[in-house]
């Protein structure tokens, strides 16, 4: 039974970057099915990635440190940001992001008419 935790639940839990956390998901567990673009971890994969980042999380909890800032300006992908579109795989595997109608509606709107 999936108890729904997720990488930004064990984030908020452990003070490791989620990125990280996904990271390691897909290196233990493998890419997310094509039908999902969210990781939702049964009890056994929670405490798998807590176990791995016991260590470096205690070691922040004791430093007293804290997540850096999101740097300024958000120079990451879009498909790292709050996304507003979906993620997909294509044929060969990689992860693919769909954007939304509006995303697509400003990008038209951005581009210069071509003469």
């Amino acid at each position: 039974m999936a108890d729904h935790t997720t990488p930004s639940d064990l984030e908020r839990e452990l003070g490791i970057d989620q990125k990280r956390i996904r990271h390691y998901l897909r290196q233990r567990y493998g890419n997310l099915p094509a039908y999902t673009d969210n990781w939702h971890l049964n009890p056994r994969a929670t405490e798998d990635v807590r176990l791995h980042f016991h260590a470096e999380a205690e070691a922040l909890r004791a430093s007293g440190a804290l997540l850096p800032p999101p740097s300024e300006p958000d120079e990451s992908p879009a498909l790292f940001r709050d996304a507003t579109g979906s993620t997909t795989y294509d044929a060969e595997g990689n992860l693919v992001y769909l954007p939304s109608a509006e995303e697509l509606r400003d990008e038209l709107q951005r581009r210069p008419l071509s003469e």
